[in-house]
């Protein structure tokens, strides 16, 4: 504990009864298993000490059992570096976890540069992780490792509710039309789509607030009967909008669709609305809508 901070202070620690024995440098190990093992040891000193100075100490304490195990001094200084170096690293990409990320395709610097300035005066540069994925070339578009879309594995429509050819296909946003009063729900899901599909059906048959679709029914359609899965006479129509990449992909093309077709259960539901979702949507609606056309 230190007195003036009132903080406890942390060192490596070494048992008295340590024989300090590590691989020797000249054992017939590999030498990268060698220089390894010893380069671990110095990172375990350096994250063990609070501060500079028990930092230090600590990596001292193993310089010193480093050269009774045959290390030469400059080889002891070089693997110090690189320890230092890997920790430094690792902090930062520990810090870099809290920014979001969005990736985009490339089209030209002209392009990159307005995507930046976009960013800066929305105030989401410091928290936004930027990266550019190039464009499809001729050989993506003609070639392809899936020569046949992923079959339904559903034995029974009453597990797989719309069976349709997206039914496996994951990283959509997805749109629902309301049969009864035509009204439009935008969504988005990194999982399958006939799993969600179902989620949302079976949240309308059993009454219950689950998903959007069926907190619209409970409110405005609470004494319509709901059909049977198998039946013709469907509650809503599940249409695929956009196939993504991943969660951020599906965010900017869902807040897309939103800024274009107004979908009136997404308005009804706004308190419900996912936190990251809140408070980026207008600024990156801005971006997408922008700089990349509808598809």
């Amino acid at each position: 504990m230190d007195p003036k901070s009132m903080t406890i202070q942390t060192e490596l620690f070494i048992k008295p009864s340590s024989l300090g024995i590590f691989l020797n440098y000249n054992s017939a190990h590999p030498k990268n298993t060698v220089l390894n093992s010893a380069q671990s040891e110095i990172i375990r000193a350096i994250e063990n000490g609070s501060n500079d100075k028990y930092k230090e100490q600590g990596v001292n304490k193993i310089k010193n059992i480093l050269r009774k195990n045959g290390y030469p001094d400059n080889v002891i200084n070089k693997l110090h570096k690189k320890a230092e170096a890997k920790t430094l690293n690792s902090i930062n990409r520990c810090q870099s976890k809290d920014k979001l990320h969005l990736c985009l395709p490339y089209v030209n610097e002209q392009h990159k540069r307005k995507i930046f300035k976009i960013l800066r005066q929305s105030n989401l540069i410091d928290n936004t992780k930027v990266t550019f994925r190039p464009d499809r070339k001729l050989k993506d578009i003609l070639t392809r490792s899936a020569l046949h879309p992923t079959k339904c594995n559903s034995k029974s429509p009453r597990t797989c509710y719309m069976c349709d050819k997206y039914c496996m296909t994951k990283n959509i946003v997805y749109k629902l039309t309301c049969t009864l009063c035509q009204n439009t729900y935008i969504g988005e899901t990194g999982r399958f789509k006939r799993t969600r599909c179902w989620e949302h059906y079976k949240s309308v048959r059993d009454n219950t607030e689950a998903t959007a679709m069926g907190q619209h029914y409970i409110k405005h359609h609470n004494n319509h009967q709901i059909p049977d899965s198998t039946s013709e006479l469907k509650p809503f129509k599940f249409e695929v909008m956009k196939k993504c990449t991943d969660y951020t992909d599906r965010q900017i093309w869902q807040s897309y669709f939103i800024k274009k077709l107004s979908p009136r259960i997404n308005t009804q539901l706004s308190n419900e609305t996912d936190p990251w979702q809140k408070h980026t949507r207008a600024p990156i609606q801005d971006i997408h809508y922008r700089l990349v056309p509808l598809s």
